[in-house]
């Protein structure tokens, strides 16, 4: 099911506003022109996150491709989770206007796991046999921006270069819902990880505590680009298994790949920042 943008979600995110807001508006503002470095937590989510199959695979993983399963690697990959980071911001300033760079980095815990669609004659014990976990780790935005000040307040935009890590590992154990493993299946996992490369854009307020202090909130939108996986495994042929795969080596474990494609997939990052400049 998809995760969408509901009120309990950016219900902290409107109260620390109204909070930011009440924060002397009014008053003469520090400069926050020149360098500053902070840290900042917050929460993740993305859109719907495909992967698809991009050839037929090769790994010995008889569930992960009998005749009979729908493996569900086009849907269901709703990521999300917390995030810590930090940044560093450099600000010139003209007058009410400021502009300047921000690099920032976040270790992003944004996870999902999927399991197949087994048909099987009682699904129930078939529920939890292949796992797929889906996991964007880290993010790193280099960013331009540029704002006005309001009283304390720097409200801005922002937008650049995003790079995210994502990482897909692909299980097959042969337990079902009991906890107990079927015969005459193969077993294993693979697992990669890429880089992925995009863009970001972004809207945010920082507001000035005192001549080094300030305090803000921000959302940003990242766009990620597709990518191919092959995600490189060993699995166990099982001496009863009928897998033309394991032809010839059964009861061995043996290398393969399950070479996936992931689709494009958009990001949406809330954070809450603390800033200090030197």
């Amino acid at each position: 099911m998809t995760k969408r943008l509901t009120a309990q979600t950016i219900q902290p995110f409107f109260f620390l506003t109204l909070a930011l807001a009440s924060t002397g508006a009014s008053a003469e503002a520090p400069s926050l022109a020149g360098p500053s470095f902070g840290i900042h937590g917050g929460y993740g989510l993305s859109d719907v996150l495909d992967l698809r199959t991009r050839a037929v695979p090769t790994a010995v993983f008889k569930d992960l491709q009998g005749a009979n399963e729908h493996v569900r690697t086009d849907d269901a990959y709703d990521l999300e989770g917390g995030l810590v980071g930090a940044q560093g911001q450099y600000l010139f300033r003209a007058g009410t206007w400021l502009w300047g760079g921000e690099l920032a980095w976040s270790y992003t815990d944004l996870t999902e796991t999927v399991y197949d669609d087994v048909a099987c004659a009682n699904a129930n014990l078939c529920a939890t046999d292949d796992q797929f976990e889906s996991e964007l780790s880290s993010v790193i935005l280099l960013s331009g921006m540029a704002g006005r000040m309001w009283g304390r307040h720097f409200l801005h935009v922002k937008g650049g270069l995003a790079l995210g890590d994502y990482e897909l590992s692909i299980r097959d154990d042969n337990l079902n819902t009991l906890g107990q493993q079927s015969s005459g299946l193969n077993t294993g996992g693979s697992n990669d990880s890429q880089w992925l490369t995009g863009f970001s854009v972004g809207v945010g307020d920082r507001v000035s505590l005192d001549q080094h202090l300030s305090i803000g909130i921000g959302y940003q939108f990242v766009h990620f680009g597709d990518a191919d996986l092959d995600t490189r495994g060993s699995g166990f042929c099982h001496p009863t298994t009928t897998s033309p795969l394991c032809t010839g080596r059964l009861g061995q474990t043996v290398a393969g790949d399950y070479p996936l494609s992931l689709d494009t997939t958009d990001v949406h990052l809330f954070k809450a920042e603390i800033h200090y400049r030197f």
